[in-house]
């Protein structure tokens, strides 16, 4: 059961991390195709780019905090995991 359970939430980190950088990147591209500042494809690559590199160029201090202040550590278990990327999915 534990198996199937780190399966799933793994597949609900990968889809919450897919989704909120297909929204970011959706605003970022639209500011500047819209504004006339770039063409499509070129503002694609540019956000793409930027999504890719970020947490790995400007560090992740937000989900450092997150980790560290917000959850009650013996409350985070499989299930509770899950719960909190379902709903971050489904927001």
């Amino acid at each position: 059961m534990s198996g199937w359970a780190f399966v799933c939430v793994v597949a609900a980190a990968l889809c919450d991390g897919f989704l909120n950088g297909m929204h970011d990147g959706g605003n970022i591209l639209s500011t500047m195709v819209v504004s006339g500042a770039m063409n499509v494809r070129p503002a694609l690559w540019l956000v793409a780019l930027g999504e890719f590199s970020g947490p790995f160029l400007l560090g992740s201090a937000v989900v450092t905090t997150s980790g560290r202040d917000t959850p009650v550590p013996g409350a985070l278990t499989l299930a509770t995991v899950l719960a909190m990327l379902l709903g971050a999915i489904a927001m």
